[in-house]
Parts: C-alpha cells; structure tokens; sequence
C-alpha cells in the first residue's frame, strides 16, 4: 500500500530528540547521535523503494529533514558538514513538505558549513519554503 510504519516510528524518534533539545539546549548531547542518524537514513533508504509517488513520502521527507535538523542544532561546523552530506544523499530534488523544502534551500545558502548564502535559489529568487518561513517569522514578530 506504499506505507511503512517504520518510518513514522523513526520520525516520532527523532522528533523526541529534537524536543528534548528544546527542552534542555544540549548541543553537545546531540553529537551522539550523527553516525546512529547515520545509518538510519541508509537503512531506511536501503530497505524501502522510496519515491515521491509513495504515501508516505511526506513523512520520509521530514524524517530527513529532521534528522539534518538534529545535526545542524549541534552547532558545531561538523554537524553542518554532516547535515549537507546528509540532504545530498537522502533528499530527494524539489521535497513537497515546508520543512523539507526549507532544510533543502538552507542547504543552498550554506558553503563548507558556513553561512554564504541569503536562502535563494538561482537568479536570487527565494524558494518556497524559506518564503513560508520568512512569512510565518513575520507574523510573529521575528524577523
């Protein structure tokens, strides 16, 4: 039927390590899980045919994201490096979730894991998702 559960199992993992980061702003305890994030996205990429026709395509797509996320909120120039490489090779061209969409345009506007980029696709054109960013921060005041 195109869905596994699996992958929100996965999702809902990471989302709990993503909140408990909010929680507590631990960026270091966030380092021990690149390599088990890792091989999560290899495994679950390895063991399902993914594609955008799938129904849970959405969710592998924030799964990703998320996960690049969770390296990107180390802090650390190793977790950004690590969270490019990750959207390169799991991330498929033009995502169709907000989040992903985002995590792939950040993707652009970064160099060698720093900031060398405004967040805009080729020809300065903002792309989707940082467009729905930048519109959600301004509502709440915090662009």
């Amino acid at each position: 039927d195109g869905e596994a559960p699996v992958l929100a199992q996965a999702m809902l993992t990471v989302d709990r390590i993503l909140e408990a980061h909010r929680r507590t702003s631990d960026r270091e305890g966030l380092i021990v899980y690149f390599d088990a994030i890792e091989r999560l996205c290899a495994n679950v990429r390895g063991r399902l045919k993914l594609n955008k026709a799938r129904a849970d395509a959405a969710v592998y797509e924030k799964l990703v994201s998320s996960c690049s996320m969770v390296m990107v909120a180390s802090g650390t120039d190793d977790g950004v490096a690590r969270s490019q490489a990750l959207l390169r090779t799991y991330l498929w061209e033009k995502p169709s979730t907000q989040q992903a969409q985002v995590c792939s345009e950040m993707l652009l506007a970064l160099s060698n894991g720093t900031a060398g980029g405004q967040g805009c696709l080729a020809g300065g054109e903002m792309g989707p998702g940082m467009a729905a960013l930048m519109a959600s921060l301004a509502k709440t005041g915090q662009t």
